[in-house]
């Protein structure tokens, strides 16, 4: 079958803590748990390949389409994902 695909939008100059209502108001996590996650050091690190306190800043301002079934762990790779993405196009 398919999965219901709930849009979260993340405007430009939200933080940590924006985000992680956004994702609880749209019934996709709890705000701590999100909070929890992007701030977790080995998470962080796996993320950015160096050590830093959190991926504050590292969370792109776009429009998601998430689902249930989608985990914490996707939510915030695909953030960042789109940050290094779009990183990548600025020129030096």
């Amino acid at each position: 079958g398919k999965s219901i695909s709930y849009r979260v939008v993340v405007p430009e100059g939200s933080n940590m803590f924006e985000i992680a209502q956004f994702l609880e108001a749209a019934k996709l996590c709890a705000a701590s748990e999100f909070l929890k996650l992007v701030r977790d050091p080995v998470f962080v690190q796996s993320q950015l390949g160096e050590p830093a306190s959190s991926l504050e800043g590292y969370l792109f301002p776009d429009t998601y389409l998430f689902t249930k079934v989608d985990t914490v762990k996707i939510m915030a790779r695909e953030m960042v994902r789109r940050f290094q993405e779009r990183f990548k196009e600025v020129p030096p």
